[in-house]
């Protein structure tokens, strides 16, 4: 999912400028663009961060015996995604400089989100 959601996301057009106040169909599509830009970030987001969560609570929880434990690994994944995403972040200077970079970056701000969300 996350694969080829990135190779989506790649591929995916800019949302052209907000069009003139008369052109519906601009809006139309502008709309459109930005939908499934947001759809190609929240959707693998969501499938990676419930993969993570369902490795370490029933995964790990069932072989260890231990429920515990695996809330632990749990919320380790959410540091593991956090630390990564700041990493790359700080690549980027918090700046980047073209359009995937940026919805690269804003993928990432989701799965931290969606990582720490689902422990809690």
């Amino acid at each position: 999912t996350l694969s080829v959601c990135l190779v989506l996301l790649y591929l995916l057009p800019e949302a052209r400028e907000r069009p003139e106040s008369g052109a519906r169909r601009g809006w139309h599509r502008r709309r459109f663009w930005i939908a499934a830009k947001m759809m190609l970030i929240i959707i693998p987001s969501y499938a990676v961060t419930d993969a993570g969560f369902y490795f370490g609570t029933q995964f790990v929880g069932t072989k260890t015996g231990s429920e515990q434990l695996g809330l632990l690994v749990a919320f380790g994944y959410a540091v593991l995604m956090t630390i990564l995403v700041l990493r790359f972040s700080k690549y980027l200077q918090w700046k980047p400089q073209s359009i995937y970079a940026g919805r690269l970056l804003t993928l990432g701000a989701w799965l931290v989100c969606y990582a720490w969300w689902y422990p809690w």
